[in-house]
């Protein structure tokens, strides 16, 4: 079978999601045709998507991408290819191990490796960003992860709210990655806010009320605290919607705490509600 065959065979594996059988393809081209950039490159693709939470494959993903470059007659061009496939890559694979953190946060381990999971991605970011150093949305994803590990991950167990997060001298280098990396897309996104992530400790963790009233330390906050703590943690149902409420709010906080018009409207819907609800339900249990 001739290589443009074989080829052609791969690509079409690729662009199906059959990455076992492109790899396959690609490297018989490459045994045919050791120097070929197309093979090389299509290789480098399969091997960093058949990456999973139990194995990151992306230092031979980027063997695969350097050889690409290597061999290639527009060196330049791929180098920038390489780098968008290696940033949809990582983000695709950061994404499914942030999703398997969350659901199994409780089990032993699993934080610990989600950090590690994250340190692999932001080097293969790095290395992306080596390639094609004007493509600003591969630091922005280096920086949102380092922002979400600081951050931490709350979870509920045994009825009790819990938060997951770095050790101080973990935060400080991602914080100087958040501030090198932050400075460099402001040369080109002038407008582009560096964010300041602040750790969920288990007494703040009221993250959309929090952000609505300003700080923690108001009657708002506390008041819903007591009704997740006394009323919710208390039942499963209760326990699932605040797991979830953990898993979601910190973006829509996030929004609301940076519009002074998203905050009104949390108040008026989110907040004043929920505290008039809570109020109600414990002076109906005091009767």
């Amino acid at each position: 079978m001739s290589v443009n065959n074989l080829l052609n065979m791969a690509d079409n594996a690729l662009k199906s999601f059959n990455y076992n059988e492109a790899l396959d393809y690609y490297n018989k081209v490459l045994e045919i045709s050791p120097s070929n950039e197309m093979a090389w490159f299509g290789k480098a693709e399969s091997v960093g998507y058949l990456s999973s939470v139990d194995l990151a494959k992306f230092s031979e993903m980027e063997n695969c991408f350097n050889n690409a470059i290597k061999f290639s007659r527009d060196p330049d061009f791929i180098k920038k290819q390489s780098a968008n496939s290696i940033n949809l890559i990582v983000s695709l694979y950061y994404k499914e191990c942030k999703k398997y953190a969350q659901k199994y946060i409780h089990l032993d381990g699993i934080w610990d490796n989600f950090i590690q999971q994250s340190l692999d991605a932001i080097l293969a970011l790095e290395t992306a960003h080596s390639y094609y150093k004007e493509n600003t949305s591969i630091l922005i994803e280096i920086v949102s992860i380092c922002t979400e590990n600081i951050e931490g991950m709350p979870y509920v167990e045994n009825g009790k709210s819990k938060v997951a997060y770095i050790t101080s001298e973990h935060e400080k280098k991602l914080r100087d990655l958040i501030e090198v990396y932050g400075n460099e897309i402001k040369k080109t996104e002038p407008n582009y806010k560096i964010p300041n992530p602040k750790n969920i400790k288990e007494s703040n963790s009221c993250f959309v009320v929090t952000a609505t009233m300003g700080n923690e330390y108001n009657v708002f906050v506390s008041e819903l605290r007591k009704l997740r703590d006394k009323i919710l943690l208390k039942s499963k149902v209760g326990s699932k919607f605040v797991s979830w409420y953990y898993k979601e709010s910190p973006k829509l906080a996030k929004l609301i705490q940076e519009k002074k018009l998203l905050r009104s409207i949390s108040f008026i819907f989110i907040v004043l509600p929920s505290f008039l609800i809570s109020k109600f339900i414990f002076l109906i249990k005091r009767k």
